[in-house]
This record gives structure tokens, C-alpha cells and sequence, in this order.
């Protein structure tokens, strides 16, 4: 698989421009473990941590002032970075944090979620029936995708001055028999 490094020394200084980065990184890594039981994983709020969090402490480091849009606070608190809580699946919600931001130069649309990895179980009701399968990957990791983006380029074409959208896919979009193919479907939208 190809990797991309970028050295933080290659990114110019930002100041002055503002910028969104939603969400944290996903818990891929403790899906894909051997030694994690997944039998009760329950998906996790955000709380801007993993790349959400590298990537807020990267851009105030060279100057912009970020809003962290995700649904639970930052792990820990970053000079020149305001939390504002969001659902990215939500317009309204995601919305208000643009509102928020007022200017907006650069967009990260890193939130994810990995929902079920048991989605392709049979979870019947109490009469038996087949019930309708969470769609909550879709929800925050396309339409949510889709949204931010779509918003980013209103407020950068409004402005006149341009921008930048960075969408956060998974490599995991090209491992053959994937554990979470929902998730795997979803970021492989992301990514073309």
C-alpha cells in the first residue's frame, strides 16, 4: 500500500486562516487486532483525538486558528483551537459550526465512524422479523463527508480567496476480506 508523509516543515505558516477539522481518527487499529474482542463494540464519540487532534495541533502550529467540530470534546486543549460540538451526519449541526467559524480557509473532514462491526449479522425482533441495520457509517462517513464539503466550498466561494478540503479516507479500502466492509465501503467513496 502506499503511504504519504508530508514533513511539517513543507507546510507554509497560516496565519490568519481558519480553519475545520472533524473528528478523530477511527479505532481501526483495535478493530483489526487479534487480541480485541468485538463482540460488544459499541462505536465512540469523536472527542477530536487521533488525526483529528495531530492535524488541529499541526495548523495552529503554523498559525491558523482551528474549530474542532466533533460530538465530544478534545482530549486535551489546544492554544488557538475552540471545540464546537457537531454531528456531521446532522446539516443543522454541521451548519452552526461553519457558522461558527465565520471565515473558513481550510476544511478536514476527518470525522469516521466504524459502526458495527457485526453489521452483517441477523439482529431479528421479538417477532422474529429482520430488523433494519444501523446506517450510521454512511450517515457520518458519506453524507456527512458530502455535507462538510459542500458547505466548505459555499463559504470558499462566497469568499472569493479559495481553499482547501482534505478528505480523510482509510487504507483499509484496499485489504481484500476487510472485517468492517460498511466502513470499508464507505471510505472507499471517500477516497475516489
Amino acid at each position: 500500500m502506499t503511504e504519504l508523509h508530508i514533513a511539517e516543515d513543507s507546510i507554509p505558516r497560516l496565519d490568519g486562516k481558519v480553519a475545520i477539522v472533524t473528528g478523530k481518527s477511527s479505532l481501526l487499529h483495535q478493530l483489526l487486532s487479534p487480541s480485541t474482542s468485538h463482540a460488544n463494540h459499541q462505536p465512540q464519540p469523536g472527542g477530536c483525538a487521533g488525526i483529528g487532534l495531530a492535524t488541529t495541533k499541526i495548523l495552529t502550529s503554523k498559525g491558523a486558528i482551528v474549530i474542532m467540530a466533533d460530538l465530544a470534546p478534545p482530549a486535551e486543549t489546544v492554544k488557538n483551537a475552540t471545540w464546537v460540538k457537531t454531528d456531521v451526519s446532522s446539516w443543522d449541526s454541521l451548519k452552526a459550526a461553519f457558522k461558527t467559524a465565520g471565515r473558513v480557509d481550510i476544511v478536514v473532514a476527518n470525522a469516521g465512524t466504524l459502526g458495527d462491526p457485526n453489521w452483517l449479522d441477523d439482529r431479528l425482533d421479538e417477532t422474529g422479523e429482520l430488523m433494519k441495520p444501523s446506517m450510521s457509517v454512511i450517515d457520518v462517513n458519506i453524507v456527512g463527508v458530502a455535507m462538510c464539503v459542500k458547505l466548505a466550498v459555499s463559504y470558499m466561494r462566497k469568499q472569493g480567496s479559495g481553499g482547501s478540503i482534505v478528505l480523510v479516507a482509510s487504507g483499509i479500502v484496499y485489504e481484500p476480506g476487510a472485517k468492517v466492509p460498511l466502513y470499508a465501503a464507505s471510505k472507499f467513496a471517500v477516497s475516489t
